[in-house]
């Protein structure tokens, strides 16, 4: 019983600092990830959730006013210094799932 509750407490710590890496600047808006390309961060009343594209795209972050939630091919973006992206999973006629 008190493995499980190590555990819960520890997943419970995980979960908050992963939300507490990133503050939002304003109330709503979608943010790019500062390390991941396809990853990006939306905040919905000033919280902020981190989010993944679909495998194979990236968070577009050209929006200058950070209002678009846009995931494209990976060709289409300029990733800059954002250079991790999760893992790919191919198909047979294509090394990830979205090009």
């Amino acid at each position: 019983m008190i493995s499980r509750l190590v555990v819960v407490v520890a997943l419970a710590a995980y979960a908050s600092a992963q939300k507490e890496d990133f503050k939002c600047p304003d109330d709503y808006g979608f943010y790019p990830h500062p390390v991941s390309c396809d990853k990006y961060w939306k905040c919905d009343n000033g919280l902020a959730e981190l989010k993944t594209c679909g495998n194979g795209l990236a968070f577009d972050d050209t929006d200058p006013k950070y209002l678009k939630e846009n995931c494209d091919y990976l060709h289409n973006v300029d990733c800059g210094d954002r250079s991790q992206l999760e893992p790919p999973i191919g198909t047979p006629n294509c090394p990830r799932l979205y090009g």
